[in-house]
């Protein structure tokens, strides 16, 4: 199983085909908004009439914490080293002009197809599986390219579905590669847009870059700029993933997004009909090994016999996945391991803690405990929950949870982000910038809690109030 895979998985979705955003199934979700039905609409995707609220109101929460534009060939060097690539082939030679008819496309949705297929010249092979684009394979071998942009990913905790128009998927997946979009299965999303109006992305014009913004503000721009962010929001919300990459493509050149819990980092433009950079991309990212692309590799699929036990004792249906992780440190020095089914989480934003909470399953000492995983602000004066855990346990505070496993996620460099550090590099604009960096954390509780909203009875709601009072101002009583 694909480790950022999860229990969610619709398969296709059966969908119109002709152009534009059908019309959804469900009359109380709204049809995305920036995908209108009628194709000549279509053209102005963030005109005033099709823009959606909450797009805009992600695109203005964005803004503080995109770095840019960083050197392609330094992004490329320094999140895909082939030295860190095992085996690595060299895609095949890259001609000039090879994406011409991309260019002279006379609308969006007349990108698509040609962005994908021409770069091997054959255009007009016919396509056994409808919206599946197969003719990159020979730059990105290991990856599936589905034309997704009229057929959504609903599960996504928005009002709307979220439609890429691009998803790409790893092969690993096999026979699972959808014909829509996945959030939960998806490795790489690419928009498409085809006037400078929407391009949220700045070219500075001078060399000095600290007193230069890199995100131009305006309606359409930070529209689209929240459009491409709730991509991102849904995938790693959906996965377990420390980061994702994404690419946004506006008619000529195109820029490499990667998003972690602190900010993202976008390349300068790549003029993609005469450089090669964004073929060399895909040519690396289809071959890097997980933990490059993104996926969290402290999680892995619980062995058969002991899913079945943790599905027991969770009581948790048959057919539910069940993944397993270890936490760096318990009261007695050693790891703990805990078994658990994936979260239910929905974010608005790719940025901040990305809070998990879940019951799991501890095997070593054979009872349920509670799984909190999140990102926890990087600072020399941040004290971590489990140590507060520990210090309200040594003071015999009562109502609190006995805290069992704590500790940061320290076995590899991706679970620390690292857009802080890149936005202080000389080419990066940082007029407005506001990251703080996050590093990823865990820790097990010994008490599970039930939902307040949960309640069997008044009595039962006020005694639980009453305990959590005791516990908060019992250093004051």
């Amino acid at each position: 199983m694909n480790q950022a895979g999860s229990q969610r998985h619709s398969g296709p979705q059966v969908s119109s085909l002709h152009e534009g955003t059908p019309t959804t199934s469900d009359p109380a979700r709204e049809s995305t908004p920036f995908k209108p039905r009628n194709p000549v609409e279509r053209l102005f995707s963030t005109y005033t009439r099709f823009r959606h609220p909450l797009l805009t109101s992600i695109g203005d929460e964005l803004v503080d914490s995109i770095v840019g534009p960083m050197p392609t060939q330094q992004f490329l060097d320094d999140f895909f080293p082939i030295s860190c690539i095992p085996g690595y082939s060299r895609p095949r030679t890259f001609r000039k002009g090879c994406f011409q008819t991309t260019l002279d496309a006379p609308d969006e949705l007349k990108m698509y197809d040609p962005f994908v297929s021409e770069c091997i010249n054959c255009r007009t092979q016919h396509l056994s599986f409808p919206h599946k684009i197969e003719s990159i394979s020979p730059f990105a071998p290991q990856l599936c390219f589905v034309d997704s942009h009229c057929r959504g990913d609903k599960d996504n905790g928005y009002p709307f579905e979220t439609k890429p128009d691009i998803s790409i998927y790893h092969q690993s997946l096999g026979d699972k590669v959808p014909a829509s979009c996945d959030s939960s299965l998806i490795d790489v999303h690419i928009e498409f847009k085809r006037y400078t109006w929407d391009d949220p992305f700045g070219i500075p014009t001078t060399t000095s870059r600290r007193d230069s913004a890199f995100i131009a503000a305006t309606p359409n721009k930070t529209n689209t700029l929240g459009q491409i962010g709730a991509y991102a929001t849904s995938q790693l919300a959906s996965q377990f993933r420390t980061h994702c990459y994404s690419v946004y493509v506006n008619r000529d050149h195109a820029r490499i997004i990667r998003w972690e819990r602190d900010g993202a980092i976008v390349t300068e433009p790549i003029f993609y009909n005469i450089d090669s950079a964004l073929v060399r991309f895909f040519s690396r990212y289809s071959q890097a090994p997980p933990g490059l692309r993104g996926i969290d590799t402290t999680i892995s699929p619980a062995s058969t016999a002991e899913a079945k036990l943790a599905r027991s004792k969770l009581d948790l249906p048959e057919d539910t996945d069940m993944f397993q992780t270890t936490v760096p440190r318990t009261t007695d020095g050693l790891p703990s391991t805990v078994i658990f089914a994936r979260p239910d989480v929905y974010s608005t934003t790719p940025f901040g803690r990305a809070t998990r909470a879940c019951p799991a399953y501890d095997p070593k000492r054979n009872c349920v405990v509670f799984l909190k995983d999140s990102w926890h602000l990087d600072g020399d004066d941040i004290i971590p929950e489990g140590h507060i855990y520990a210090e309200l346990t040594a003071s015999h505070v009562p109502n609190v949870p006995h805290c069992l496993a704590s500790g940061d996620m320290e076995c590899s460099p991706h679970q620390k982000t690292q857009t802080k550090k890149y936005s202080r590099c000389r080419w990066a604009c940082q007029k407005d910038l506001e990251i703080t960096p996050h590093i990823h954390y865990r820790l097990v509780l010994d008490l599970v809690g039930a939902p307040l909203t949960t309640f069997a009875s008044s009595k039962e709601l006020v005694q639980a109030i009453h305990d959590a009072l005791i516990g908060e101002l019992y250093p004051f009583i």
